[in-house]
């Protein structure tokens, strides 16, 4: 089972995982408590795998004795201690691992076409800087930041496209921007969002401005 791909961002490990294995492989990878755990948790077999293939990944890279935990907002953390975050796509699983900071990761196929539902996420500044040229990775760039932020900061009310805004100015390979939440009662705060495009992949990471200016 060896990681698709590994990202180091500052402090923060992001490793991702092409899932080819059938469930009964998965299961074998992830160790026998896991697999209890999902046959009896989850009916359907995409959700087995999916959520299989997270264990399997993290026993890969951080050891079987590893157990994921959540708080009182569903937030996962380890047993071992340090901070994760999850997202998956298609056959794809992301977990993003920090000892020092809360993260929150994303990721998508870069050929997903978000355009036609962007208006549901992507607010008119946000809409007015995207480019004519690679627009829809522009637009899914926007989604998964703002997906990262919810995973981070947690059930913030209201939508994606009212109150979160990022502030992504063009493109490249790999980049940073800022994301920022108001309104509903939520204190204004501004997050720090780093980008991956890599093997026809989007990841976006997003942890809290304030936390890396003192890193920094």
């Amino acid at each position: 089972m060896p990681v698709f791909a590994k990202y180091r961002i500052d402090s923060v490990d992001v490793f991702v995982w092409h899932t080819t294995e059938n469930v009964k492989e998965l299961a074998y990878l992830a160790g026998e408590k896991n697999a209890n755990y999902a046959f009896s948790a989850f009916k359907g077999e995409g959700r087995q795998k999916e959520w299989l293939a997270t264990r399997a990944l993290l026993a890969e890279v951080v050891g079987r004795d590893t157990v994921v935990l959540y708080d009182a907002f569903h937030k996962p953390y380890l047993s071992s201690g340090g901070y994760l975050s999850i997202s998956h796509t298609g056959e794809y699983v992301a977990v993003a691992l920090s000892c020092v900071e809360p993260v929150g990761v994303d990721i998508e196929l870069l050929c997903r076409n978000v355009e036609a539902a962007a208006c549901r996420f992507v607010n008119e500044g946000e809409l007015e800087k995207a480019p004519y040229y690679d627009r829809n990775t522009f637009l899914l760039c926007c989604w998964c930041a703002k997906e990262a932020l919810f995973k981070l900061a947690g059930n913030l009310g209201g939508t994606f496209k009212d109150n979160i805004s990022v502030d992504l100015s063009s493109l490249s390979l790999s980049g940073s921007f800022m994301a920022n939440v108001s309104g509903l009662g939520h204190k204004d705060s501004a997050y720090r969002a780093n980008y991956v495009i890599d093997k026809g992949l989007l990841v976006v990471l997003c942890r809290n401005k304030g936390l890396i200016n003192e890193l920094n």
